[in-house]
């Protein structure tokens, strides 16, 4: 009535009964079966290894209470069709409390099996994947617990896989003024938000600071609910940094062109005049803004 396949059996392990489910996983009808040894009608194997598997009827038996296959069991029918199940096995007693047989129930689990290996696979190809990439991967529940760094970002906070395993929070790898902002965005990327890049300040393991772009998105689960993050991080220390070089280095640029006392004129392709310094002012008596933009032939 459940849809579990069934097999009673007694002590001796001679099947006493089967439902319509096993019939069906094992190919042989109730009739044909009473009376034969478990071990003609039910064939199990190793789904990994190929290798026979024994019915759990002895330990049964012998313990005296449940016992389950090993999770890849496999059951091969009559007509040679393999299925993955789940199975257990559990003692018949009398009201004496006397162990009379055995009773076994399995389900088929191969569809969800399927499904499970799927997802297993899709999971490795994620991290294999995030494994080669240059940035930081992570993963982390709603509370932004993380359950996966790959070891770019590992590297790039100082943390180590056994710093996640032990527990770790993606918001403590923020500075305070950082945190307070991450928090904000994250709880509104969770409710389905637009959030683009952001930058924040972060927080490595030592206590020393860097300058981060986060691309995060939410894990959404199959009622259509946000369960987690997942996200990209780049570290952009190098990028501040050329670009404070290269602001200092137009500042002084700069400064060399306003303090020269030598007139300094800059042309633009076609000629035209795109600046002028102070010194080319004071010789030719004309401003920066009458002259810029100005076109051949010039008045002095």
């Amino acid at each position: 009535s459940i849809g579990d396949a069934v097999i009673a059996t007694d002590i001796e392990g001679i099947v006493m009964r089967l439902n319509p489910a096993a019939e069906k996983l094992t190919g042989w009808l109730g009739t044909e079966a009473q009376g034969k040894h478990l071990s003609d009608i039910l064939d199990l194997i190793d789904g990994t290894t190929g290798l026979p598997i024994d019915a759990p009827v002895k330990d049964v038996l012998n313990n005296g209470h449940i016992v389950s296959l090993p999770e890849e069991t496999v059951i091969v029918s009559r007509n040679g069709r393999k299925r993955q199940i789940s199975d257990s096995g559990a003692p018949i007693t009398n009201s004496e409390g006397e162990v009379t047989g055995v009773v076994l129930v399995f389900r088929d689990v191969t569809d969800e099996f399927r499904m499970q290996e799927i997802l297993r696979s899709s999971e490795e190809r994620f991290r294999n994947l995030a494994e080669l990439l240059p940035v930081g991967i992570f993963e982390s529940d709603v509370e932004v617990m993380l359950g996966f760094v790959n070891s770019t970002g590992l590297k790039m906070f100082d943390y180590t896989p056994q710093d996640v395993v032990d527990g770790l929070c993606g918001l403590d790898m923020f500075t305070p003024e950082s945190r307070l902002k991450a928090e904000e965005n994250l709880r509104k990327r969770l409710s389905g938000e637009t959030i683009r890049v952001v930058e924040y300040m972060c927080l490595k393991k030592d206590g020393t600071t860097f300058p981060a772009l986060f691309y995060i998105n939410p894990i959404v689960g199959k009622f259509g609910k946000s369960v987690g993050l997942r996200g990209v991080i780049i570290d952009i220390t190098e990028r501040k940094r050329t670009e404070e070089e290269l602001k200092t280095s137009e500042e002084f640029s700069t400064s060399l062109l306003m303090n020269s006392p030598h007139p300094i004129v800059v042309v633009n392709p076609d000629k035209s005049l795109n600046y002028v310094n102070p010194a080319f002012e004071t010789l030719t008596g004309y401003s920066s803004s009458e002259v810029v933009n100005m076109s051949p032939p010039f008045p002095w």
